[in-house]
């Protein structure tokens, strides 16, 4: 079975190292297999995904925050659960995001999500792989065949406009009227074997770090008279060498 890189031929291709670092960013492509299988068609996953999207994109996530301020920022409105906002990133990186970390305000271990790119990349570049698959339906639905979104190029406007527009534009353009769009169920066992790709992704390696050389010294110049070195007593004895 021929495993793609990316499940949905539109979705933009991202960069899988960091430039800098060299390190792999870790975000995913497809969902994560689970008991419970993410349900991106109802509306609730659509605008947690779209609003926590555009959220990372303004560098408004951490890379380390608390589960409860996250979602109170994302969800002032309560338009979504803390347990939708988990099916959501859970299903956006290749790693586990939950830690329990110690909050000093408060004195004691909060669940929280801790990012591995500093930039919350890995974050940001998930989430396109659910948002590409309804938001590309839901916008051709108002285009004709000719304009309808084709190729990767094109949903990459899609997503940039999305991240960049303002928030009253946000709400009255689209998240008003998705709220009324009818995607279809997804079984993704069955999209899965009919579309042959694996619930698991296969990552690039890590560049291996090379140890730093130590420095070497030359060897020791022997050449010339030899230095005779001078023995100091620590206790010297006031009556040595005296004649008695």
């Amino acid at each position: 079975m021929n495993n793609p890189e990316y499940i949905n031929i539109v979705q933009p291709t991202r960069p899988r190292h960091d430039e800098e670092t060299g390190k792999v960013i870790l975000f995913r492509t497809r969902p994560k297999w689970q008991r419970k299988m993410i349900k991106i068609h109802t509306f609730a996953t659509q605008i947690c995904a779209m609003r926590l999207y555009r959220a990372a994109h303004r560098g408004e996530v951490p890379q380390q925050v608390a589960i409860s301020d996250l979602h109170q920022w994302v969800a002032p409105d309560n338009a979504f659960s803390k347990v939708t906002l988990g099916y959501v990133v859970v299903n956006s990186v290749s790693y586990e995001p939950r830690k329990l970390v110690a909050n000093q305000s408060v004195l004691k271990a909060t669940s929280s999500y801790a990012f591995l790119d500093p930039k919350v990349r890995d974050l940001k570049y998930g989430l396109e792989w659910m948002i590409c698959i309804f938001l590309r339906r839901f916008l051709d639905q108002f285009n004709e065949q000719s304009l309808r979104i084709n190729s990767r190029e094109m949903m990459l406007e899609e997503l940039n406009e999305l991240a960049d527009m303002s928030e009253d534009q946000y709400k009255n353009d689209i998240e008003t009227d998705i709220a009324e769009f009818q995607l279809p169920t997804i079984e993704w066992n069955s999209n899965a074997e009919s579309n042959n790709w694996f619930f698991r992704e296969e990552m690039p390696p890590s560049p291996i770090k090379q140890s730093p050389k130590p420095e070497r010294t030359p060897p020791k110049d022997l050449s010339g008279p030899p230095k005779i070195e001078k023995r100091i007593l620590k206790n010297p004895d006031p009556n040595r060498g005296k004649d008695f």
